[in-house]
């Protein structure tokens, strides 16, 4: 069984600036990622997401902001990495998340 080392905070910062940024819907209006709270003994992250969002564009609140669509988009960055393989990486030196925990708040 592996734990998570404290770096691991850098790397799920960087995993949602990497999926937020290059979104094609979202990454015009994604700002920043943060970490919140970090739990080893439950493997458990909570993070704070940083849109700038349009003045007047009728839907965009509604649409884009809607936090099921916010999440999907990391939950299918995750389901497409699923389907990657890289070999002779150890387990205990990769990020793997489950898209079926994503929670919003």
């Amino acid at each position: 069984m592996c734990s998570l080392p404290h770096l691991f905070i850098d790397d799920i910062t960087k995993k949602l600036t990497d999926v937020y940024s290059s979104s094609p819907a979202l990454g015009r209006y994604f700002r920043s990622a943060q970490v919140v709270h970090f739990s080893n003994e439950s493997s458990t992250v909570f993070y704070q997401l940083e849109f700038s969002v349009p003045p007047s564009a009728e839907g965009f609140m509604e649409n884009l902001m809607d936090p099921d669509f916010i999440r999907n988009i990391l939950r299918q960055n995750i389901y497409d990495e699923e389907d990657t393989f890289y070999p002779g990486t150890s387990e205990c030196n990769t990020l793997k998340l489950d898209p079926d925990s994503l929670t919003s708040t």
